[in-house]
């Protein structure tokens, strides 16, 4: 009986000892299982974290290309509504520099210390306040541009938003890819009150301007055949194209819009009016593409 006995004992103490090393296994598992998940669940936060980064990163640097073309945009439109809009300061400096000089000169020689020193900074300030003068005049202008569209006796849309869209660079357009916002193509479209199209709508355009046609006018130029391609414009009885007034030429052309801006002027003042007596206009959309 005391054989078994141990024997039984022993068998016992086995089983405990295999169930305790069972339960450290096992425990052992759950631990690395939780620190495995902790390590994930850190790892997903450390990622969350870098998108969360990285989004505000892009969405700084796309606000600050929103706002420096909109800057951009302001400064072309104020540039396209007065020549006042276009004055350079660094100009202003450089005209004020010759007339300086030769003050220093003058008042140096004759003893005159401190005009020489003055001269110099009164030319300074006066070319910024030309400058602020000219751009201040330019949104007085650009504001009054508004007024107009606004004063019309039927929506005149577009405009003068178009001013501020980018001329396109000029050079053979050929090898001269278009970026989306340079335009080349000034696209009147009129709406009537009653939707109807006057038959001699198209008389009347070619009459203002013999280069105004429901056609692309980049199909005219052998030397366009690729942009005519891309442009997709469709032909429609009351959209009228033409070249761009600023465009035209295949110089380089500045970065303004004033030949737009008195083109539609004229256009409205010899065509639109007339026009508006005769068969009532609901609409007018200028756009540069």
């Amino acid at each position: 009986m005391g054989f078994r006995d141990d024997g039984e004992a022993a068998r016992a103490r086995a089983e405990a000892l295999a169930r305790e090393l069972a339960e450290r296994d096992a425990q052992i598992e759950t631990l690395k299982a939780e620190r495995a998940l902790e390590a994930l669940k850190a790892k997903n936060a450390e990622h969350a974290r870098e998108r969360e980064a990285k989004a505000k990163t892009e969405h700084t640097a796309e606000q600050s290309v929103e706002q420096a073309e909109a800057k951009e945009r302001q400064a072309r439109l104020l540039r396209s509504s007065s020549v006042w809009g276009d004055v350079d300061l660094i100009g202003l400096l450089t005209l004020a520099g010759l007339p300086a000089f030769w003050g220093i000169f003058y008042f140096g020689v004759s003893g005159r210390p401190l005009y020489a020193a003055l001269l110099p900074v009164g030319l300074v300030l006066a070319a910024f306040a030309v400058k602020l003068w000219g751009q201040d005049w330019a949104r007085r202008v650009a504001r009054r541009e508004e007024e107009w569209a606004r004063s019309l006796p039927y929506a005149l849309d577009g405009y003068p938003e178009a001013l501020a869209v980018r001329p396109a660079s000029g050079g053979s357009t050929f090898f001269h890819k278009l970026d989306g916002d340079e335009h080349r193509i000034l696209s009147i479209e009129l709406e009537l009150a009653d939707g109807t199209v006057p038959a001699d709508l198209g008389a009347i355009m070619t009459g203002f301007d013999p280069e105004l046609g429901t056609s692309n006018p980049l199909l005219k130029d052998d030397d366009d055949w690729f942009h005519a391609r891309e442009s997709r414009l469709v032909e429609e009885p009351n959209v009228f194209l033409r070249l761009s007034p600023v465009t035209t030429s295949r110089h380089s052309v500045e970065d303004h819009n004033r030949a737009v801006r008195d083109w539609v002027r004229r256009f409205e003042r010899e065509v639109l009016r007339p026009l508006h007596a005769r068969h009532p206009l609901a609409r007018v959309t200028v756009r540069l593409r």
